[in-house]
């Protein structure tokens, strides 16, 4: 029967593997034979080269030159000065090593020199030079037959079996190597390469007859136990043995192991290497962990050349590490201590060779090549850089690294340590990081392109602080939907990005506020308001907020919808779309839109158009998941995964609703002793109230999909609420930072109470504290201590000047970077071509500064997404006015609390190219009182007139007779 069966498969394999692809495959594997068409459209090929002297111009599927079926797998590189090796790989299904084994494969190149090779292993004996297991390669065909079809074949005869493995023991000089229970599981092509061009076009690859080994719990054993690093780089894609995984990394702060368990952490920062216990336990609940390795390191902190100074080895005992951290936010000017310190690591670890990660800020092309796992962050809530931006900073660091560099994010989940601690000093409420931000971050890097997120935090995961606990189920949440997707996250490959629409635009009032709580004007109205008067800091015109990242894979397409809301930075809306209409290009016929979530995968309406298939998603609730495939088995899979976790998930987001509106319900109460909340806030809130009574009744009764998306609904009321009450206060605000405490919800009482201080005082002092801020003599800035400095940066004509064009007088401070003619300058301009530094105020603790001035942008350039920036000594870059589109003069204004006495300056710069200018720069204080914990409740105003420019606060007025009444 046997026989019979053999020539049939061999005949129709390549028919039903286009016709039923991966399943056909597990089908002839189980039958003897492993066959390949390549007509799915994601490359399987894995090429391994020398980055410094090859290039990968092209790896795609393609249809124009195949031997059969629909596509063959083309690859194109080219070579440097000298000729350099190229290896393709292919796994195979493991294999017993028998006399009819072989692999044939179809190859076409315009060169000849090709050769085909079977990797053999031997399970249960490790190689003595890399502690891996011992495994050897069996050369085959070469190829002669230049621009033909050619099918190279490698065979595991008895005689060429004993070859290699005599070869073997006496390279290794071990005779006792032993023979028995080998297996092939990898099928390689080995080429060279020069300066020209090499095209290769491979096809049809057949393997068989497969007899698989007998014991498949020893070659699986062997592995694991293995003294060698189970990572491996396969295209950027992030291989723990032989699965891709999507790195979600937490910091360890002493947590309890099944908190870290339970939040869906798969690596965790352990800072001590030593700490051998702990290490062991997180890799007893599955968990990897990456440590900070040892340096040596001079008195001054300089790491020592390897040639002079080395680690001692790392023992066995420190298998349960992963990786090693080298540090996070390393500056370009660390390059030189890393490649030491890198190379000291790489020698100390010649029996794992694992990889090394970092955190870098700028550089990236050349720390691509001694850091593995390349890290590039940044810390964008409560300031003026948005999460759209966010996402196109992101992409444009990927694309700075080498290509194929894996690439991660860190993802703020807390305020930023100079927010944290002056705001402790100042005795004022903590910055709160919503949960939604969380959400909005990890999604704004997957459409970036990384492949893998750490959630960067300085407390425990289970802290006690005011949001901790909707950190932590945010972040457990996010977790399940990345392991979810993981399949198509940690091989996909970002494809682009396509805008769309919905039927609710953004800058529009919600449709919650109609359907759910029926029509009220305050909420309404600030929305309004918010659309028409409150701009995007700098900006003329709002950036597209509804976007879509494609990310392929040979399972399909996978889409992630995203709203990118103007502000959410600093505190979210609803940011839910109905019925959005995504258009996505080159998408097969015959494929089925699906969208994913983790308490059931769902059908959408699709159809074909013009330009590819257009989908319609119902309801967008900030992001989501669609997959549009023509395996039906993709869908089966991610069904089995959903059920797994719809309970828990399900839970999570009741806890999480429930935790968001206790926090919010407090923070309302504060508000409403300073000043008139909307008129809908108590029904609003009583709505929330009875939509979480529903998800527990839906919870109970085994619908957790009901019970999530009730949840979701309370926290979009809850939204609605925070950005109501934000946007009455900074609506005629050019930007948020404005206030010290209006970038966040959590502090908007503080505001209020900031406005009453003010108001309070007698002691205004109109005199401007900053010399020679009307900038009309050079001579006199240069006396008082105004400094400016430049960034030499090849391509540019940068500098200062007074300039005649003034609002006020006769000059203006001029600032201007500009591109020579003809000059291509790079995507991201990691320093600032032109700063300018104002002399030093002195200034003391209670004291409140009003900083104002006028701008005018004349030009905005290239190089950087910060546009021109200003920003005080107190709050920082973090507080950063930035201005991004040409415009005409305005006014600016910033108040700013003093909380330690010292000197106060002012940074104006430029971060890309562009020309700005800026004049009538004042600085004017009011002096309060230090705040201290015993500091005695603010007394209502007697006259809120001495200083003019606070009525120009919403609602001031209302919060001072409010006060007033209640005296």
């Amino acid at each position: 029967m046997s026989s019979i069966r053999r020539p049939i498969l061999w005949l129709i394999g390549p028919v039903v593997l286009w016709l039923l692809g991966p399943l056909a495959v597990a089908i002839a594997a189980k039958d003897g034979l492993y066959t390949a068409g390549f007509d799915q459209p994601q490359p399987s090929w894995k090429v391994r080269f020398d980055r410094g002297h090859v290039q990968l111009k092209a790896h795609v599927r393609q249809t124009d030159s195949v031997h059969s079926g629909l596509r063959s797998e083309r690859l194109s590189l080219i070579g440097g000065t000298s000729q350099s090796q190229v290896a393709i790989e292919h796994d195979l299904p493991p294999a017993r090593v028998i006399s009819e084994l072989s692999v044939s494969v179809w190859l076409k190149c315009n060169q000849p020199g090709a050769t085909v090779w079977l990797r053999i292993l031997f399970p249960g004996q490790r190689d003595p030079r890399t502690g891996d297991v011992l495994s050897t390669w069996l050369k085959g065909d070469v190829y002669k037959q230049t621009g033909q079809w050619q099918r190279l074949r490698c065979q595991t005869s008895d005689r060429r079996v004993r070859e290699v493995i005599q070869l073997l023991r006496r390279r290794l000089d071990n005779p006792a190597i032993k023979a028995s229970g080998l297996y092939v599981d990898q099928v390689m092509l080995t080429t060279h390469v020069d300066r020209s061009i090499r095209e290769l076009f491979l096809d049809e690859l057949e393997f068989g007859p497969i007899v698989s080994p007998s014991r498949t719990e020893d070659v699986a054993r062997s592995v694991a136990e293995s003294d060698t690093s189970p990572v491996s780089f396969e295209l950027g894609r992030l291989m723990v043995g032989d699965q891709p995984i999507f790195m979600r990394l937490l910091p360890d702060h002493a947590e309890n192991i099944r908190v870290l368990r339970d939040s869906g952490t798969n690596v965790v920062w352990v800072p001590d290497w030593t700490k051998e216990r702990r290490l062991q336990a997180l890799r007893d609940e599955q968990m990897w962990a990456i440590a900070v390795p040892p340096q040596a390191v001079e008195s001054e902190s300089r790491v020592l050349d390897p040639e002079r100074a080395s680690l001692v080895p790392f023992a066995r005992n420190t298998r349960s590490i992963l990786g090693w951290y080298v540090g996070t936010r390393i500056p370009a000017a660390n390059q030189d201590n890393l490649v030491s310190w890198a190379k000291q690591i790489r020698s100390a670890d010649r029996l794992f060779q694992r990889p090394l990660l970092g955190d870098v800020t700028s550089g990236e092309r050349v720390y691509s090549r001694h850091i593995s796992m390349l890290g590039v962050s940044r810390h964008m809530l409560h300031t003026s850089f948005s999460f759209r931006q966010l996402r196109e900073w992101l992409t444009r660091k990927r694309q700075s690294a080498l290509p194929g560099t894996y690439v991660w994010s860190w993802i703020q989940t807390e305020a930023s340590s100079k927010n944290r601690r002056s705001r402790k000093q100042a005795q004022r409420t903590p910055i709160v990081v919503e949960p939604e931000q969380i959400r909005l971050q990890v999604y704004a890097a997957l459409a970036a392109g990384c492949r893998g997120v750490g959630y960067w935090k300085t407390s425990p995961l289970d802290a006690a602080e005011p949001g901790a606990r909707e950190r932590m189920l945010m972040i457990s949440q996010l977790n399940m939907e990345l392991r979810l997707l993981e399949d198509w996250l940690s091989t996909g490959r970002l494809m682009g990005h396509v805008p769309f629409t919905a039927q609710n635009t953004p800058g529009r009032a919600s449709p919650l506020t109609s359907q759910t709580v029926g029509r009220t004007g305050t909420a309404r109205d600030a929305a309004g308001r918010r659309g028409a008067d409150l701009r995007e800091v700098g900006d003329g015109q709002p950036e597209s907020q509804l976007e879509a990242a494609m990310i392929g894979s040979a399972r399909g397409l996978l889409l992630l919808p995203i709203y990118y809301q103007d502000g959410a930075q600093f505190v979210p809306g609803t940011m839910v779309a109905r019925d959005a209409t995504i258009v996505v290009p080159g998408v097969a016929e015959t494929a089925t839109a699906y969208q994913v979530t983790t308490t059931g995968i769902h059908s959408l309406v699709s159809e074909r158009t013009t330009g590819g298939m257009k989908v319609i998603l119902r309801h967008l609730d900030q992001t989501a998941a669609i997959i549009l495939t023509s395996d039906h088995r993709q869908k089966q899979a991610l069904q089995r995964r959903a059920a797994e976790m719809a309970e828990t998930s399900a839970r999570v987001s009741i806890a999480l609703a429930r935790a968001k509106k206790q926090r919010v319900q407090e923070v309302i109460q504060r508000l409403n002793a300073s000043t008139v909340a909307p008129t809908d806030t108590p029904r609003m809130m009583y709505q929330t109230g009875l939509l979480l009574d529903r998800a527990e009744r839906a919870m109970n009764r085994g619908d957790y999909d009901a019970a999530r998306q009730l949840s979701n609904t309370t926290m979009q009321l809850l939204r609605m609420q925070q950005r109501a009450h934000w946007e009455r206060t900074v609506w005629r605000f050019e930007s948020p930072v404005v206030s010290p405490h209006t970038v966040c919800f959590q502090t908007l009482p503080d505001h209020w109470e900031l406005l009453r201080e003010i108001g309070n005082s007698s002691q205004v002092h109109d005199g401007n504290l900053l010399p020679s801020g009307d900038f009309e003599d050079l001579n006199q800035m240069l006396a008082a201590g105004w400094q400016h400095s430049q960034q030499a940066l090849p391509g540019t004509h940068a500098g200062v000047e007074l300039h005649s064009n003034a609002k006020q007088g006769r000059y203006s401070l001029r600032l201007f970077a500009q591109p020579v003619s003809g000059t291509r300058l790079p995507k991201l301009i990691s320093q600032p071509p032109v700063t300018v530094v104002s002399p030093p105020i002195e200034a003391r603790a209670g004291q409140i500064l009003h900083i104002s001035g006028w701008v005018r942008v004349l030009a905005a350039g290239e190089g950087s997404l910060d546009g021109a920036m200003l920003y005080d000594s107190i709050a920082g870059p973090a507080g950063a006015l930035r201005w991004r589109q040409r415009s005409g003069w305005k006014r600016f204004e910033l108040i700013r609390e003093v909380v330690q006495s010292g000197p106060v300056t002012l940074t104006f710069n430029l971060t890309g190219t562009g020309e700005i200018q800026l004049d009538d720069l004042q600085v004017i204080h009011h002096d309060g009182k230090p705040r201290t914990a015993s500091s005695e409740p603010v007394k209502p105003a007697a006259d809120s007139r001495r200083w003019p420019f606070i009525e120009r606060f919403p609602g001031f007025g209302n919060a001072l007779r409010r006060d007033s009444s209640q005296e």
